[in-house]
């Protein structure tokens, strides 16, 4: 499963949850620093999530946001392929539904 096809399934549960979610398909055309994460979702909380490959590595600018946003108390991590596989990401979704 390509880091697309995760977001698409992403979406489309998101969709079916009545969840709420933004994603910059190219952030180099978005406003900002660079390392905000791929996806918020919002439901009765809100996640911060960065997609990637299952072998694929964050930048340093992603980490350093993800850790900002961490210390801000927000709900921060990293999905991949296998975490939608083993049905990590429906649970999480769920919850904040």
């Amino acid at each position: 499963m390509t880091e697309g096809e995760l977001l698409g399934e992403i979406a489309a549960r998101c969709e079916e949850l009545g969840l709420r979610y933004h994603h910059c398909n190219d952030a180099r055309h978005c406003e900002g620093q660079p390392g905000w994460p791929d996806l918020e979702i919002a439901g009765r909380r809100i996640l911060y999530r960065e997609l990637k490959s299952e072998d694929g590595r964050a930048s340093r600018a992603q980490l350093d946001m993800l850790g900002r946003l961490r210390r801000a108390r927000c709900n921060v991590g990293i999905w991949r392929p296998g975490d939608w596989e083993c049905g990590l990401i429906g649970r999480e979704l769920k919850e904040i539904a």
